[in-house]
């Protein structure tokens, strides 16, 4: 360790006690290094648990919501006194959004509050995503936590200056874009200032920025210089970068520089050396990217990238907001797709990014949607899905300029008052379909409890604790949370589940008929017995059995898109396994898997804490984490 890290890391300790997010006070300098270094490893568990279970990261993004994100009483009433001013010129009649009276008015506020915070809650989630996945293993944790505690001071753009303003509790706006190139710049940069790696600092203004030591001035300064990229048209050549080569992971690297195309290999050259060579949590692989003619007609401009982990497809991004395909390059890389094996992977995203392009073009020339365009663009049958980290924003541009309830009345053949809108109750109410989240968490009995026919989002009864008078939605989008209930004899699940669902304290399975798909986790980690258990035949995040024991009368879905817990198996006996598991397995309480067929792939750990012989075991060809 570095004197100038050693300082850094007590600086560090400062922050985080000044932030409140460390509590113990520390007398020396020696201290404060051991309490941060404790937190930092603290942190690091905390990735891990949250790369094998969605619930830890829920848990973080929590806290960090009731720490940071702005509340009603912080909002400044100049604001509420714009907004009045706005109606008002917009002929909509006098509304008092700083002390409503009437019920309009206190609607209206209500609407407004809880958009800024769910836009300041979307922003710092992506944040959090990014720093807790694989994608950002390149970045230490301590600069991860140097970088988040930074990026919190980040406000909005000063248009004069072209700098960032600070951000203040009474801002109100999202929090600053993630940008994967220039967090990893930044990091680069600041270890450079450490002494932990050598010098090399692209210019003295770089340097400079640097000395400060500071997430804000780095990061703030560099992201408010970029541009986007300038395209001479769309002909262009892909070029491969060959597995295990550092010499092309050097020219990959140098390829990007000056690009801002937001793609964490562009960060360092350690990163782009890892993912084509392997290190890190990079197995490595080849590395394809299709450059554009540039203004004096040379291929230079990287549109779209492939990453392969071995002879896999790792990730596939473009340089449209939030890494998305731009939509000129969506048929020239469903062209390239054809060339790799597990093409079909990826044919969804390529056809719901085609046809979103279709309905945005539609919506720029002024075009009246056609019902089928409807269902798609508000996700009535499944989600979009494209190769960004996060939604592509043309959804949200689109749907905000319309009348949900006039779309929405248009796809179910009903009348607009059966439409409801979150965050409208449904006490008193019929409705065919609710748009957004219906958050029913308080309720403790069904009695009287009438429910839309289907829920856009997620539907919360976490404090029932009986099933009985409930009837369920022929389909929700999101989540479903009964996270109490003990039994779920005679209740008829929805025909389909788009996101998790939460039964963590049932503790039998009679009566228990699921859909053939869930969307999310499956939470059954209070189950005891399988008997007469029919699972989905497909679940898209994880699977929790882990208070079952035997594996009497399980049969597994056929595909399982996130971790497998049976930790407290004791036998082997009547368990198949699914053929591939692309999360970990968890088999702690094993001590013999005689005779038991693994997956040809686990995606992440395998986790065999108890085995004492592995005689005659063949283990998968492909573990992505620990074994």
């Amino acid at each position: 360790m570095t004197e100038e890290f050693r300082k850094f890391l007590k600086s560090l300790y400062d922050k985080l006690y000044k932030e409140g997010i460390i509590s113990k006070r520390a007398s020396t300098s020696k201290e404060k290094l051991e309490i941060v270094l404790a937190y930092i490893e603290k942190i690091s568990k905390v990735q891990d648990k949250s790369l094998e279970k969605e619930e830890y990261l829920n848990r973080i993004k929590k806290l960090y919501h009731k720490r940071y994100i702005i509340k009603e009483s912080e909002i400044p009433n100049s604001y509420f006194e714009f907004l009045s001013k706005r109606y008002l010129e917009e002929g909509n009649g006098h509304l008092d959004l700083v002390n409503p009276k009437t019920d309009l008015e206190k609607e209206v506020r209500k609407m407004h509050v809880e958009e800024i915070i769910h836009t300041e809650m979307s922003s710092i989630d992506a944040w959090l995503d990014y720093l807790m996945s694989r994608e950002s293993d390149y970045i230490p944790t301590w600069a991860k936590v140097w970088a988040f505690i930074g990026m919190l001071d980040i406000g909005t753009i000063n248009k004069d200056s072209g700098n960032f303003n600070r951000r203040s509790k009474e801002t109100i706006a999202p929090f600053v874009n993630i940008n994967s190139e220039i967090l990893g710049k930044s990091v680069e940069y600041l270890k450079m200032r450490l002494k932990l790696i050598p010098e090399e600092y692209p210019d003295e203004e770089i340097k400079r920025l640097a000395s400060s030591e500071n997430f804000y001035q780095i990061y703030g300064k560099m992201l408010a210089k970029t541009t986007s990229i300038k395209t001479n048209g769309n002909e262009g050549i892909w070029v491969k970068y060959k597995e295990n080569s550092k010499e092309d992971a050097l020219k990959l690297y140098e390829s990007l520089q000056g690009y801002n195309t937001g793609w964490c290999t562009a960060s360092s050259k350690e990163t782009a050396i890892n993912q084509v060579c392997g290190g890190g949590s990079y197995p490595g692989g080849n590395f394809y990217v299709y450059y554009s003619l540039n203004q004096t007609g040379e291929y230079k401009i990287p549109r779209l990238a492939i990453r392969m982990n071995q002879d896999k497809i790792g990730e596939i991004r473009g340089i449209a907001s939030n890494q998305n395909i731009e939509s000129e390059m969506e048929e020239i890389l469903e062209e390239k797709l054809k060339e790799f094996p597990d093409s079909n992977e990826y044919k969804k995203k390529v056809s719901d990014m085609k046809e979103l392009t279709k309905i945005y073009e539609k919506f720029q020339n002024n075009q009246e949607l056609t019902k089928e365009n409807l269902r798609f663009l508000y996700e009535i049958d499944n989600e979009i899905e494209g190769f960004g980290y996060q939604e592509d924003p043309r959804i949200e541009e689109i749907i905000g300029k319309r009348n949900k309830r006039k779309d929405l009345a248009e796809v179910f053949g009903c009348t607009e008052k059966e439409i409801g809108i979150a965050p409208e109750s449904i006490e008193g109410k019929k409705f065919v379909y609710y748009y957004g989240d219906l958050a029913l968490g308080n309720l403790t009995s069904a009695e009287g409890l009438t429910l839309p026919e289907s829920i856009g989002g997620c539907l919360n009864l976490q404090s029932l604790t009986s099933a009985e008078g409930l009837t369920l939605p022929e389909s929700i989008g999101g989540y479903l949370d009964l996270g109490s209930l003990t039994s779920a004899k005679g209740l008829v699940f929805p025909k389909n589940i788009g996101g998790d669902l939460n039964l963590q304290s049932l503790t039998s399975a009679e009566g228990l008929v699921f859909p053939k798909n869930i969307g999310g986790d499956l939470d059954l980690q209070s189950l005891t017995s399988a008997e007469g258990l029919t699972l989905p035949k497909n679940i898209g995040g994880y699977l929790d059995l882990q208070s079952l024991t035997s594996a009497k009368g399980l049969t597994l879905p056929e595909s399982i898109g996130g971790y497998l817990n049976l930790e407290n198996l004791i036998s082997v006996k009547d368990l198949t396994l699914p053929e591939s598991i692309n999360g970990g397995l968890y088999l702690n309480s094993l001590t013999s898997a005689e005779g038991l067929v693994f997956p040809q792939s686990i995606e992440r750990s395998l986790y065999l804490n108890s085995l004492t012989s592995a005689e005659g075991l063949v283990f998968p060809k492909n573990i992505g984490g620990d074994l």
